[in-house]
């Protein structure tokens, strides 16, 4: 009798110094009804939350698919949730509606803010206490989307159910898959992009097209997302195009932290191919880079970098430079300190001019290491004037 006062007390449960053997093992088997979710006071009898504990103790011992298959099964919409514990108390909550009264459900319906159902003339009892289950279960999913810490601007079961639905499938995706949906809203994804991230920005998308017009608008101005410009188009066409433009601009911020800078390409598609060598780049072997290597006709006695990482800087700053307008090149010569002098006055076409540019940039390259080594070769004009300083 002691153990069990303890361990009550430890709980944290209300005794009474006269209480027996059995009242303290109600207390005990009513808090662990409470803890997973089923409440006694809304229960007609004693065996119908034990045979409810019995069940919620059986979801615990399965995994999330089989839970997912028992919510399929039940034909409820609980399978597109992708927390276990969610899930369990979602289909426990099930479980207690479906044996409450009426009476209770209304009550239920009413504390839960939802729809208080009122009985049509001549509506049989167990009509509408399916109708306040199913009302029930639908703020339910959008309760569980709240806690997850989803958006809360998505309001509707309708929507968060479309969306779980959605993140749910494209989780069963390959890394591949995964990629090509993410170039399909028109920017691919830079290398070494996490699954994860590849999927909360997908997400992301998905509940923009979930917002109406005017919550995208506001969207647009947090994000510093221009919104105007769309007047001749129909509602459906704004919202697509501003959920386009929304994640974009998500993707450029992404690109510029990774190094890539959007603005100087000149825009979104000059970007999106050097974001698409880059990755291609990334996974070729170290063999693979020194041929791209040496396809750049750099002398061999500039040197090759032995090691994969510093192949991939130089060939990464080339796929910038081959997409960079031909002033941003020239800005990047004077920073380096390599001379484009010679060039002045020199009638080239645009593809010689930044072949040239290239050249010398790649040269600062160089000459960025020889400097720091202490050889002068700045200010020379190529390469070769270099290599016979060095």
């Amino acid at each position: 009798l002691s153990a069990l006062r303890n361990l009550c007390k430890d709980k944290g449960l209300p005794i009474r110094g006269d209480q027996r053997r059995a009242g303290l093992l109600r207390l005990l088997r009513e808090e662990s009804w409470r803890l997973r979710g089923i409440p006694l006071d809304r229960i007609e009898h004693e065996t119908v939350a034990q045979d409810l504990l019995d069940k919620v103790e059986a979801f615990e011992a399965q995994n999330i698919e089989t839970l997912r298959s028992k919510s399929r099964s039940l034909r409820l919409p609980f399978h597109v949730l992708g927390d276990k514990a969610e899930m369990i108390a979602c289909l426990t909550d099930y479980l207690v509606w479906q044996r409450m009264s009426t009476e209770l459900l209304q009550s239920e319906c009413q504390q839960r803010s939802t729809q208080k159902l009122k009985p049509e003339e001549g509506s049989q009892t167990n009509q509408t206490h399916d109708l306040l289950v199913t009302s029930l279960v639908e703020h339910r999913l959008v309760q569980a989307w709240r806690d997850a810490g989803q958006d809360k601007r998505i309001t509707s079961f309708q929507a968060v159910e479309r969306i779980l639905k959605e993140v749910r499938r494209l989780e069963q995706l390959p890394l591949s898959e995964l990629q090509k949906h993410f170039k399909m809203r028109g920017c691919p994804a830079e290398a070494g992009l996490a699954r994860k991230t590849l999927l909360d920005r997908l997400t992301m998308a998905l509940v923009w097209e979930a917002l109406t017009l005017q919550e995208i608008r506001r969207e647009c101005q947090s994000r510093d997302v221009c919104f105007t410009g769309l007047r001749s188009r129909n509602e459906a066409e704004q919202r697509q195009e501003l959920t386009e433009r929304l994640f974009t601009s998500v993707c450029h911020s992404a690109w510029e932290t990774q190094g890539i800078p959007v603005k100087r390409l000149g825009g979104g598609p000059a970007a999106a191919k050097v974001v698409e060598r880059i990755a291609c780049l990334s996974e070729l072997t170290l063999e693979e880079l020194r041929v791209e290597f040496q396809a750049l006709k750099i002398p061999a006695e500039a040197g090759e970098p032995a090691k994969k990482r510093e192949l991939l800087k130089v060939l990464e700053k080339v796929a910038m430079w081959q997409e960079m307008p031909l002033k941003e090149l020239q800005k990047d010569c004077r920073e380096m300190e390599v001379s484009t002098s010679s060039l002045s006055g020199v009638r080239l076409s645009d593809a010689e001019q930044r072949k040239e540019l290239i050249q010398r940039c790649c040269l600062g390259l160089f000459l960025l290491n020889w400097a720091s080594q202490g050889v002068p070769v700045k200010r020379l004009e190529c390469m070769q004037a270099a290599l016979q300083v060095v």
